[in-house]
């Protein structure tokens, strides 16, 4: 069977993997005949197929049924793009392709994390590869191999299961892709001179797409407000739509109620100023991404009616008061945002929690990760946090604003169920070990500028796998205890100005695996670091030569 991959690395992994789940020399001899009748056939029909793309191929024929529009999927992705896990996982769901059907999701477990399970077992089969990884050991991003991606586009196309379109590659002389009836799933690639209303002519012939997929490069310029029009009107069956950096400016059409089925919507990084009331009536709505990027947008009153709504993402701003960005949301005058209702509501990001009825966050019993802002202080949050404990709430994730730790320094020590925590802009006085949770697993303070020293506030914390310290502490000295950090595998250490030494007590950060530092005028690392620990660094540290492991920036020492 080795010779059929040519020596190709990923071939071999591949049919390895497919191998590596066979028990038996019986199971073994079914491959090597799947593998050589494939071949067979490809010669037959008098087609050029190289063996390693039919290595690659049969590799798609080996999966489990439920595992193959998991995969085909991908395919709607440009080559070498990161795909976002997460976001990935909610496309699925929408969609259909990860349903409540395996004895998994039966024992309790979320659409989510069957949807995990799946892309997992993709990875395990050398199908997918992945990208980022995050504390638990969770896959963040992930792409797929040119070759397997070219395999991928074939088949999805003999399928038809999904078509991509490059406009990139379409001027006004050629006639429009064509469409069909039976498709159900369309990907466009969109460039600098890329004409997307080429396609309007093709839409009608394609009434039953279920998922449209965005992806414009960097040098996308081009508007394409009437574009978007014409979607609304003529695709009235879709479950997702994706226009992430979509060049869209200006209101967002009032056609889009006419998507009574959508279940994933998501603007992120496009110039949408204002969202129409008829939002309203997308009642199945599970995935809504409102963060625009460089405007302010004006949203309805509306959000409450979207019962089934899951993950909420208004605009995002940067919560320092000497920044103006220019970005965020605003809602009409004198009103407070309703999310009452909204009982499966997991994810609610970037909430200014002065402009939101209380009595509605209260409701959120679901809720598992949220970013919140309070920038009058009017205490809306506090009563919230609390009870958090009082309903044992599943709250996971965590970012507000440290105007919040200053004015109630004992906030969060309510929170217990918390893995995740970012304290975002100033606070007032100095940090305790008593004040944060002890199931954390990830810290981020921004901006913060502390009064005293971090690290003797957080070194005791169990669980404590992350730190991430950002312009956060003015002092000149730190240091870690011994055997402080016992669980800490990274450090991240930046614009602490004023830094100069560094002390590390025997035994602690004994599990530090990286370490990044930047702008922080450290004299020399500490002797008592792991020697195995990477390190990024700018500029340059004394002391940084003793790790072999180590990654820096060209500089001077200190």
């Amino acid at each position: 069977m080795l010779e059929h991959c040519q020596g190709l690395p990923l071939a071999i992994v591949v049919l390895g993997a497919i191998l590596a789940m066979k028990k038996t020399l019986e199971e073994w001899q079914t491959v090597n005949d799947n593998i050589c009748a494939y071949l067979g056939r490809g010669m037959a029909h008098g087609q050029s197929y190289r063996r390693v793309y039919d290595v690659l191929a049969m590799s798609y024929y080996d999966l489990p049924y439920h595992l193959k529009p998991c995969f085909l999927h991908l395919g709607n992705f440009p080559e070498d793009y990161e795909i976002d896990t997460k976001k990935l996982y909610r496309m699925w769901i929408a969609e259909g392709i990860v349903a409540a059907s395996s004895e998994r999701t039966l024992r309790q477990s979320s659409l989510e994390e069957e949807a995990e399970y799946c892309l997992n077992e993709l990875v395990q089969k050398r199908m997918v590869q992945v990208g980022k990884v995050g504390l638990k050991g969770k896959i963040k991003t992930c792409h797929l191999h040119d070759m397997i991606r070219d395999v991928c586009l074939e088949i999805g196309k003999v399928e038809n299961f999904m078509c991509v379109i490059d406009l990139n590659q379409i001027n006004q002389d050629e006639p429009p892709p064509v469409l069909n009836e039976r498709l159900r799933r369309l990907a466009i690639y969109v460039g600098e001179e890329a004409d997307a209303s080429l396609l309007d002519s093709s839409f009608e012939k394609a009434p039953n797409i279920r998922s449209l997929l965005l992806f414009p490069n960097q040098e996308c310029k081009q508007e394409h407000y009437g574009w978007m029009r014409s979607v609304c009107n003529e695709f009235e069956l879709l479950r997702v739509l994706d226009l992430n950096g979509f060049n869209i400016e200006g209101s967002l059409p009032k056609e889009i109620g006419n998507l009574i089925y959508l279940k994933f919507l998501s603007l992120n990084q496009t110039r949408v100023t204002k969202v129409p009331a008829s939002i309203g009536y997308l009642s199945c709505l599970e995935t809504l991404d409102l963060r625009v990027f460089g405007v302010v947008v004006m949203l309805p009153n509306v959000f409450w009616k979207l019962r089934r709504l899951k993950h909420l993402y208004f605009p995002s701003r940067i919560l320092s008061q000497e920044v103006d960005t220019k970005q965020g949301y605003m809602i009409k005058r004198g009103e407070m945002m309703r999310l009452d209702g909204l009982q499966y509501l997991e994810t609610l990001k970037n909430i200014d929690i002065d402009r939101v009825e209380v009595k509605g966050l209260l409701g959120l019993k679901n809720m598992r990760r949220l970013t919140a802002s309070c920038v009058s202080k009017k205490g809306n949050l506090d009563p919230f946090l609390k009870s958090l404990s009082i309903k044992r709430l599943s709250l996971k994730s965590l970012k507000i604003d440290g105007s919040i730790v200053s004015e109630n320094p004992m906030i969060l020590s309510s929170c217990q169920p918390l893995h995740s925590l970012d304290i975002d802009n100033k606070i007032c006085g100095s940090l305790h070990f008593e004040m944060f949770p002890e199931n954390l697993v990830y810290i981020g303070l921004w901006y913060c500028n502390v009064e005293n020293d971090p690290m003797p506030v957080f070194e005791w914390l169990p669980r404590l796998k992350n730190l991430s310290l950002h312009i956060c502490y003015r002092g000149n000295e730190m240091e870690c205890s011994a055997g402080g950090f016992p669980q800490l595998t990274y450090l991240a250490i930046d614009g602490l100005f004023w830094l100069h030494e560094w002390k590390v007590g025997p035994g602690a950060l004994a599990k530090l695996e990286s370490m990044e530092i930047y702008n922080s005028p450290i004299r020399v690392l500490p002797n008592a670091l792991p020697s195995c620990v990477k390190i990024v660094c700018n500029p340059c540290v004394k002391g940084i030569e003793k790790y072999n492991s180590c990654l820096y920036y060209k500089g001077q020492f200190e």
